[in-house]
């Protein structure tokens, strides 16, 4: 009775916490586009809480971690300008973000037993990602906190395609899950991330009436799956 009492909580809780990072996304974004500066001060104060509250500190991993693309955005930068810099940097991060949230999707579904999905069965997590940075790349440049952003222009059929084959994957996965819910194992947890997920790209870097305001709303949102949890460890991907 406490095992499975304790796994219902679990189950419980990872919904809750999706519900969270939701709002606090949405209040990040929010204040973006009233202030910039204080959707940064958000977003510090995240950032602290989390470095606070983590097990370990490991700053040779995060200098691994961001050297790649520090490296990249450096020699972007002296060849074609620094605000081709910065869209290398964008670009990054989008892809951390959804490398980071297919893995929390494969994570929860681990952790309530269901079967991991990978392949084809996990392609509707990458397409939608692929879409917003197809989308970017179109509608080149930007500004981003008041920064010039530009990305190699993408020609319009990019973004249509990408969306057509994110929209059949989004399709693909919603019956499957209606199909799972019909016969009883459906997996509540991962599916709420996996909408989320969804709608948070979506909102942020396709809804969005202003980048920067989508881009902070998606760090706020990464941020704040650390945040009620004590003994994480840092990760210096997650922040700008």
């Amino acid at each position: 009775m406490l095992l499975r009492a304790l796994d219902d909580f679990s189950k419980s809780w990872a919904r809750r916490r999706t519900l969270f990072a939701c709002v606090i996304a949405g209040v990040a974004g929010l204040a973006c586009l009233a202030s910039p500066a204080a959707s940064i001060a958000l977003l510090a104060a995240l950032a602290a809480l989390i470095t606070m509250h983590a097990s370990s500190l490991r700053i040779a991993d995060a200098l691994r971690a961001l050297a790649p693309p520090g490296a990249a955005a450096i020699a972007v930068g002296l060849t074609w300008g620094w605000d081709g810099a910065l869209g290398v940097i964008m670009l990054w991060r989008l892809f951390e973000d959804a490398r980071w949230s297919a893995g929390e999707a494969r994570r929860l579904q681990r952790l309530n037993g269901e079967r991991v999905d990978r392949g084809l069965r996990a392609a509707h997590l990458w397409l939608t990602p692929a879409f917003a940075a197809a989308l970017i790349a179109h509608t080149a440049p930007h500004l981003f906190i008041g920064l010039p952003l530009d990305l190699p222009h993408a020609p319009a059929i990019a973004p249509m395609l990408f969306g057509a084959a994110a929209m059949l994957a989004l399709i693909d996965w919603a019956i499957r899950q209606a199909t799972d819910w019909r016969l009883g194992a459906f997996d509540a947890a991962s599916a709420a991330h996996s909408a989320a997920h969804h709608g948070v790209f979506l909102l942020a870097y396709v809804a969005s009436p202003d980048l920067s305001a989508g881009a902070m709303a998606m760090i706020a949102w990464r941020l704040a799956h650390a945040l009620p949890s004590r003994g994480v460890q840092a990760s210096f991907t997650a922040v700008p």
